[in-house]
C-alpha cells in the first residue's frame, strides 16, 4: 500500500504488500481445475474461484496452484474451501519450487480434515523465499485417501517482507 506523504510530496510504501495479484498463476493435476482462477489473487477475499475437482483413486494430489513472484522473502497464506463426497480428508500445503521443478515444502496450512458440506478455512501462513534457487510458491491440495473431493480458492495472499 502506498501513502501521500505531504510533508515530501512523495508516495511512501506502507505495511506488508500483497503482491500475488501481480504474479502469473496457473494451476495442474486437477480433473477439472478451478475457473476464473485469477479471483484467487484478485485481492479480494469474498471473492472465490469456481469449483476445482479431482476423483483419486487412492491418497494423493486433488490439485495444486502456482505463483511466480519477483525475488524475495514472502508469507504466504491462503482462505479457501473444501469437501469430499465420503470420508476423505483434506490437506494443503505450501511448496517452493526450485530450478529442476523440484518440490521443498515450507509449511502445512491445513491439517487433514473432514467435511461433506462445503467448509471454508483460512489456512496457517508461512514463509517462502523466492532467489535464484526457488522460482515459485505452490498451493498443493491433497486427499488422505480414494474419494471425489472440491476445492475452492478465496484469496492467496503473498505479503512481500523484504
Amino acid at each position: 500500500m502506498w501513502r501521500y506523504n505531504p510533508l515530501t510530496g512523495n508516495l511512501d510504501k506502507v505495511g506488508l504488500i500483497n503482491v500475488a495479484p501481480l504474479c502469473t498463476i496457473t494451476s495442474t493435476a486437477w480433473d477439472i481445475p478451478p475457473d476464473n482462477i485469477n479471483l484467487a489473487v484478485d485481492g479480494n477475499p469474498d471473492t472465490a474461484t469456481g469449483i476445482g475437482q479431482r476423483t483419486l483413486s487412492t491418497a494423493g494430489t486433488i490439485g495444486n496452484v502456482h505463483l511466480e513472484p519477483p525475488k524475495g522473502i514472502y508469507l504466504v497464506g491462503v482462505k479457501f474451501s473444501f469437501w469430499s463426497d465420503g470420508s476423505g480428508k483434506v490437506l494443503a500445503r505450501i511448496y517452493s519450487e526450485d530450478m529442476s521443478g523440484t518440490l521443498h515444502l515450507t509449511g502445512i496450512i491445513a491439517d487433514y480434515m473432514n467435511k461433506n458440506s462445503e467448509f471454508e478455512r483460512n489456512g496457517l501462513a508461512t514463509i517462502v523465499t523466492i532467489d535464484n534457487t526457488f522460482k515459485r510458491v505452490v498451493l498443493s491440495f491433497r486427499g488422505n485417501e480414494a474419494d471425489t473431493y472440491y476445492i475452492k480458492i478465496y484469496e492467496i495472499f503473498l505479503f512481500k517482507i523484504i
